[in-house]
Parts: structure tokens; C-alpha cells; sequence
């Protein structure tokens, strides 16, 4: 889900996940009093794999964006929704392209919300936002320069050759354009800002999560009624007025305008969850939630696929009450392959689009069907971001960034 700077075709850029907040996934006991400061805190499996899903639904979207039928290649390298389109394309990846656009990344906004309480109740402000640079800021400002013109390198070699070096120069020269994929990071971390300084402009948050949490957060109907209502009313002005395409920002920092609200909600309601107190909640593995989610799984992705095109909130709500209560419905045990795939999927996340794109372009004019081509290029590109990150995490100090 790379990003891109105009909005006028037919695409909305998505991303992947991120360790920062969500490397550790921490909640407070079981209490009678939601909100209470806790200083016990205890990892949630099932937000641990639903945050690592995410990040593989992640890679097979990118893997698949060069074989859809709606995308058509640029001859600025820079202004492509994505940077290899290839002319062998299959319509059976639309749906899937389209389904994972509607709920991947909200999902990982309210995912990455859930934690933020418990860790700045624990550390407080300063060693909170302290972590958050390190976690996020510093993989941005150093991998923006490193990867993002080498995963646009194969557009450039698709129109004509330049050199790498010459290449680079010439991105950098014009403030870059594109993060790539690596937005989501620099808008996550603009989210921890937001919330801490909410957190200190009202001491009294916690009471009015507290009233506000007893009557949606044990309730799925009342929670897809709410989450949809607010999103919805957040993304309709700015769609009507810039487009649901529309990316604007200030050189680097672009971002997806008629999206931006609808991310920041998620977020908060995230975090306003973590605060009240998540095994208080229906997200748990013996809440309302964990018993009913198949109707709310099957009613999203119908709505996804009739109606994304006009908002695609609607269905975006009920798909991410479906899938997390799935998540929660049976005994998730932990495993070696899982946790080894949580403990990296930051560092899979960063690395992946520069595999991805440079494996499409491998392919460019060979026989393989599409299919094969997204099958090699989903594969491989799962294979080597986590083998390469687990070896850059061996290196000391590396590990607190990745």
C-alpha cells in the first residue's frame, strides 16, 4: 500500500503495521473499577496474531497490486500508485485488493491503540513519547531515504535507465514525493503525540471512558452502530470535498485525506478501549463478541464488496468486529513460528516493499501466469523480510528499534 501524491485514480493506498505499540501487547487484569491505575500487566495472544495477520495480509496485497486490472503504470515513477504494474493482470485479485483496502489498516489503528494506555500509564508522558521516537521516528527518518528510492527503482528502469546513484539524487532533490509505504509510520507516531496531549488536557478522561465504556464496550451491536456512525460522519465531508484518493501533506509527510480522520478514530477508540480496560470489554475470549462473530464477518465483507466504492466504512466496522472476535472465539496457544513472527513483524513490515517491487520486476515479460507471479512474489517476499529481519535483530541495539 505505497503512497502516492495526487488522487485521481483509482486507488487508495494501504499499510502495514508496526511494532511500536503493539510489539508487547500489554492489558490490565480483570477489575471492577475500569480505568484503575494497574501495574500488573499481562500479553493478550490473540492481539499478538491478529496484529502479525494483518501484517502478512499487508505483504499479499502489495504482492498482488501489480497484477490488478484498475491500475495502469505512470511515466513518473514517483506518481505510481504502485511501482511495478505489470500487463499480465487477473480481476479475481480486485475483490481481494478491495476487501483488504476496507478494513487492514483501521484495524491496525485500533490495534495500535489498544496498548498506548497501559504503557503511558506505566511509564508516563516523557518515557512514554521518549520510546515512541525510537520505535518510530528513527526507522523513518532512517529508512525513508535507504529503501524508498530503491523500492521506486524499478519504475524508473521501466521508463528509461538511469543510474542508481542518479536516481537517488534526483528523488532526494525534489524532497522524495513518496514515503512508500513507510507513511504509516510517520502518521502513528503523529497519533501517540495526539493522544498524549489529550491525555493531559483532560484529567478526567478516564471517568467519561468509563460512562461511555459501560454502554458500547459490551456490546457488539452498540460498538458497530457507534464505530461505524463516527467513521462515517469523520470520512464523508472530506471524500465528498477532496475524493477518497486525494493524498496531500507537506514533502514527505503525505497522507491519504479522506482517510486521515477515519484512522485517527480508530486509534482513539482503540486507546479509549485499553483504557477502560480490555478484559472488561466484549474483547475477550469469553465476551458477547467471541460467540457471534461469523454474522458480523460475512455482513462486512458483503457490504465491502457492494458498497466500498461509495464508503467503505460501513463495512469496515463489522469486518473488524468479525475478525477479532474470531480471533477471540477459540484456545490460541502460543507457538515458536508465531512468536518469532510477532517479535519481527516491524522489521517485515519495513523491509517487505523493497522485495516486493524488486521481485515484480523480475517477472516483468516472462510467461508466468499472474497467479504464479503473486504466488512467488507473496512467498518470497514473506520468506526473506522475516529471515532478514531476525538476523538484523541479532545485532545489539538494533533489537530496541526493530
Amino acid at each position: 500500500m505505497s503512497s502516492r501524491r495526487h488522487g485521481n485514480k483509482h486507488w487508495s493506498e494501504q499499510a502495514s503495521s508496526i511494532k511500536p505499540n503493539l510489539a508487547k501487547p500489554i492489558d490490565k487484569p480483570q477489575t471492577n473499577n475500569p480505568g484503575s491505575k494497574q501495574i500488573m500487566h499481562r500479553r493478550i495472544t490473540a492481539f499478538d496474531y491478529l496484529r502479525v495477520t494483518m501484517i502478512v495480509l499487508v505483504l499479499l496485497h502489495h504482492s498482488m497490486l501489480a497484477y490488478v486490472s484498475f491500475l495502469d503504470f505512470d511515466d513518473d515513477p514517483v506518481d505510481n500508485v504502485h511501482p511495478v504494474i505489470d500487463d499480465d493482470k487477473w480481476d479475481g485479485f480486485d475483490i481481494i485488493i478491495i476487501l483488504n483496502d476496507t478494513f487492514v489498516m483501521p484495524m491496525l489503528f485500533l490495534i495500535s491503540g489498544l496498548f498506548v494506555w497501559p504503557s503511558y500509564d506505566r511509564k508516563g508522558a516523557r518515557l512514554f513519547l521518549r520510546d515512541r521516537f525510537i520505535r518510530l521516528g528513527i526507522p523513518f527518518a532512517v529508512c525513508v531515504p535507504l529503501l524508498v528510492p530503491l523500492a521506486y527503482y524499478p519504475a524508473q528502469l521501466m521508463i528509461r535507465y538511469m543510474g542508481y546513484g542518479e536516481f537517488w539524487y534526483w528523488m532526494m532533490r525534489a524532497g522524495l514525493g513518496t514515503t512508500g509505504h513507510l507513511w504509516f509510520i510517520w502518521l502513528l507516531l503523529l497519533f501517540n503525540c495526539i493522544i498524549v496531549l489529550v491525555y493531559q488536557v483532560f484529567p478526567d478522561l478516564e471517568s467519561i471512558v468509563a460512562r461511555i465504556g459501560k454502554r458500547i464496550f459490551n456490546h457488539p451491536g452498540r460498538f458497530y452502530l457507534f464505530m461505524m456512525g463516527l467513521s462515517t460522519l469523520l470520512y464523508l465531508p472530506m471524500v465528498i470535498y477532496l475524493g477518497p484518493f486525494y493524498w496531500r501533506g507537506l514533502s514527505t509527510f503525505q497522507v491519504q485525506m479522506g482517510r486521515f480522520l477515519v484512522y485517527l478514530s480508530y486509534f482513539f477508540v482503540g486507546s479509549a478501549i485499553g483504557m477502560y480496560g480490555i478484559r472488561n470489554t466484549m474483547f475477550t475470549t469469553h465476551g458477547k463478541l467471541a460467540g457471534n462473530w461469523m454474522p458480523w464477518l460475512v455482513f462486512g465483507f458483503i457490504l465491502g464488496v457492494l458498497f466500498y466504492w461509495l464508503w467503505f466504512t460501513i463495512a469496515c466496522a463489522a469486518i473488524v468486529l468479525g475478525i477479532i472476535g474470531l480471533y477471540l472465539s477459540g484456545p490460541m496457544r502460543r507457538n515458536f513460528l508465531m512468536e518469532s513472527l510477532s517479535r519481527n513483524a516491524y522489521g517485515m513490515y519495513i523491509f517487505h516493499f523493497v522485495i516486493v517491487t524488486w521481485l515484480q520486476y523480475m517477472f516483468l515479460g516472462t510467461a508466468f501466469t499472474p497467479v504464479f507471479k503473486v504466488t512467488i512474489v507473496f512467498f518470497g517476499t514473506f520468506f526473506m523480510s522475516w529471515g532478514g529481519t531476525a538476523a538484523l535483530r541479532k545485532i545489539t541495539g538494533i533489537d530496541r528499534v526493530l
